[in-house]
């Protein structure tokens, strides 16, 4: 998607990974992003989550640092849709 830079593997073939997705907002601060997320209904955090020098070393502001999201809750194709289509609205 424009305007993010996403962290991790950009596959799940693995099977290692939890449905959590973190990154980089590019033109915006995570929190500013996070919170439009929010008030469209969608479960999303902005910070560090405890990767401090992990997120310094990725060149990321910790204390603004990046927006996850867990795709724990939403299950279905609707609601990843809804997801993607609340992040096309903030990102602009």
């Amino acid at each position: 998607m424009r305007g993010v830079r996403l962290l991790g593997k950009s596959h799940a073939r693995d099977n290692d990974r939890a449905p959590t997705i973190a990154f980089q907002v590019l033109k915006q601060t995570a929190e500013s992003l996070t919170h439009k997320l929010q008030d469209a209904g969608i479960g999303a955090e902005h910070g560090n989550f405890y990767a401090h020098r992990l997120i310094t070393d990725l060149g990321i502001d910790p204390e603004d640092g990046v927006v996850r999201l867990s795709l724990v809750h939403y299950g279905s194709q609707n609601d990843v849709g809804r997801i993607l289509q609340a992040l096309d609205s903030a990102l602009g």
